[in-house]
């Protein structure tokens, strides 16, 4: 739509509305399914780490409307969130990094927590001997 040159089934040069978008997710729709492990984590947040957020209006050719958008440029982004030619972003795939990512920054936390909790045990312990003497 709007496009002599489509590189999708369905390409849509321009804007587009709708009310849902549905990625098929069920196992019968999948096969070879595995888990990320744990330590690819670590990994994901990095590479959240080191995306950067740009301020860009699309070119009038592309549907641009010359409004500015916020968003990522594709050449910058980890592979693991491109689209098959490289040119887009699966948002999708990227909400599912940024969970890895998360996970990983969550495990970052708790591992502090503990950290702190074990130094405000030996902190109490200290000022009761102190008090003490």
């Amino acid at each position: 739509i709007g496009t002599d040159v489509p590189s999708y089934k369905l390409h849509v040069n321009g804007t587009a509305a709708g009310t849902s978008w549905t990625n098929l997710s069920s196992r019968d729709f999948k096969e070879d399914i595995n888990v990320v492990g744990e330590a690819e984590h670590p990994m994901m947040l990095a590479k959240l780490m080191e995306m950067d957020l740009s301020r860009y209006k699309y070119k009038k050719e592309y549907g641009g409307d010359d409004e500015a958008k916020l968003g990522f440029i594709a050449e910058e982004m980890p592979k693991e969130v491109l689209s098959k030619d490289g040119k887009g972003v699966d948002v999708y795939e990227l909400l599912a990094f940024t969970i890895g990512a998360m996970k990983a920054q969550q495990k970052e936390i708790e591992v502090q927590r503990q950290y702190n909790k074990a130094l405000e045990d030996r902190l109490a312990a200290l000022e009761k001997m102190l008090e003490g003497k």
